[in-house]
């Protein structure tokens, strides 16, 4: 069985980081207040302080490219934003300690091969059901696919991104875990910020310079560095058989990603969980549960390219965790010295 967990920003601020987007609006506006160069106090006075994730900032940046005459315009601006995020994640990044014992390892482990652990006793014993078909393989495969400049997850496991052979209380059989792929790539290199195509970008003119594209448009992008992790990425997803989201806000300047998936539930009837936070739900009103669960369902339909009587079909193979306890591991800040 072919286990993919796509994970977000949510796993770092699960783990107790700081690395919201109303965090880093903070640190970047209070940044070099006096600037020099205009359009990048421009930017910093047109952020909207009160959204809830990083893909609303694509957008925001999306849109406020109507303020470039030319590529050196947006480059200098770009620039300034791109590398006062990575500055500002590694600043957040050094503060904790990674450094986690052998059965907090193992309890992480456990979570990436049992995700149905943590979902409702019917959804649990479906997915139990569903799993039970590959019961007859030596071993099951696991792949994590990160949405994060930050490595994080990464010093947590002391992965090295090569394969690794685990036995898990618990599980049956062998795991082996493929390592972890940034699709966006890291604070260091290969960092890709933007949104997911033309049509999320406010200015025509730009819009027909190649270069600007491959900076901002987070698909050509990728293709531009020539590294290829996208394309691993999209053959991992078109091999797996459970598909698992956590702490991504299935946002639209990830597009292509929530499309590839809709196709992989359709034409390959894989099996998907989205980990969701939010609100919670009193005990004694747990009947609402289903009502959130669709419309966690239909958010991300929403955006792939499905038809309706796909959507319909597929919807019945899509599990929803609601505020469960999954990857739940708080990080020690380091002592100050």
């Amino acid at each position: 069985m072919n286990i993919t967990f796509l994970i977000g920003n949510g796993f770092d601020l699960n783990i107790g980081m700081k690395t919201s987007y109303r965090d880093f609006y903070q640190y970047y506006i209070n940044s070099s207040k006096k600037e020099t160069h205009p359009l990048i106090q421009s930017l910093k006075d047109s952020l909207v302080a009160d959204i809830d994730n990083w893909a609303d900032f694509e957008l925001q940046f999306g849109d406020y490219c109507n303020c470039f005459q030319t590529y050196e315009d947006f480059e200098v601006v770009f620039d300034d934003v791109s590398f006062k995020l990575a500055n500002y994640i590694e600043s957040e990044q050094n503060r904790y300690n990674f450094d986690i014992d052998i059965d907090n390892k193992v309890f992480l482990y456990k979570d990436f091969a049992s995700p149905e652990l943590y979902l409702s006793n019917a959804d649990k014993k479906a997915l139990e059901g569903y799993k039970s078909k590959w019961n007859n393989y030596s071993e099951w495969k696991i792949d994590v696919i990160s949405f994060n400049f930050s490595t994080s997850l990464d010093s947590l496991l002391a992965q090295s991104n090569k394969k690794e052979r685990i036995s898990i209380r618990g599980v049956e059989r062998p795991v082996v875990f493929n390592g972890i792929k940034h699709i966006h790539g890291y604070t260091t290199e290969n960092m890709v910020l933007g949104v997911n195509d033309p049509s999320q970008i406010n200015n025509d003119y730009l819009k027909s310079n190649p270069y600007f594209l491959n900076a901002l448009v987070k698909p050509e992008c990728n293709k531009a560095m020539k590294h290829l992790i996208d394309q691993d990425c999209k053959d991992v997803l078109n091999y797996s058989n459970l598909i698992c989201l956590f702490g991504l806000s299935i946002g639209d300047t990830d597009k292509i990603w929530w499309e590839i998936i809709g196709k992989c539930l359709f034409n390959n009837n894989t099996s998907l969980i989205i980990f969701s936070r939010g609100d919670e739900i009193p005990a004694i009103r747990r009947y609402k549960m289903k009502m959130k669960e669709d419309s966690i369902k239909d958010i991300f339909l929403s955006k792939t390219n499905l038809t309706s009587e796909q959507k319909e079909y597929v919807s019945a193979n899509i599990y929803v965790g609601y505020n469960t306890q999954i990857f739940d591991i708080k990080l020690a800040e380091k002592s100050v010295v």
